[in-house]
C-alpha cells in the first residue's frame, strides 16, 4: 500500500519536477487574511524569531518563496516533502542558498 501512496504521489507531481515554480503568484501579507498561506505568512513574519525553519510537506514551495520574498528572517529553511516528483520541482522553486530541501516520511525513523 505504501508504494502505491508514493507512485500516485511521484506520478501526480511528474511535471513539477521540470517547473521551477514560479508560475503561481507570491502569498502577500493580509490585514485579514482569506487564505491558510496568508495567515501563515503574516504569522511568521511578525513571530518568527529563530534562525532555522522547518516546512513538512512544502508542496510545490510557494510558502517558502512568499516567506523569503518578504525577507523572513532566517539562516536556515529547511522544505521537505515524501515525492521525489515534488523534491525535483522545489529544489528548482527554492534556488536560495538558505534553503535545504529534503525528503521526509514522518511514518519513518529518521535518520
Amino acid at each position: 500500500m505504501r508504494a502505491e501512496v508514493l507512485r500516485h504521489y511521484d506520478h501526480k507531481y511528474a511535471r513539477e519536477a521540470t517547473s521551477d515554480g514560479s508560475t503561481e503568484p507570491l502569498v502577500r501579507r493580509a490585514a485579514l487574511p482569506t487564505t491558510r498561506y496568508e495567515a501563515c505568512l503574516g504569522t511568521l513574519l511578525d513571530r518568527f524569531r529563530g534562525s532555522q525553519l522547518l516546512e513538512i510537506g512544502a508542496g510545490n514551495g510557494l510558502l517558502a518563496r512568499s516567506l523569503l520574498a518578504a525577507e523572513l528572517p532566517c539562516r536556515r529553511y529547511v522544505a521537505t516533502e515524501l515525492s521525489r516528483s515534488r523534491l525535483a520541482g522545489l529544489e528548482r522553486a527554492l534556488p536560495d542558498p538558505r534553503v535545504d530541501v529534503r525528503v521526509l516520511d514522518v511514518e519513518q525513523q529518521a535518520d
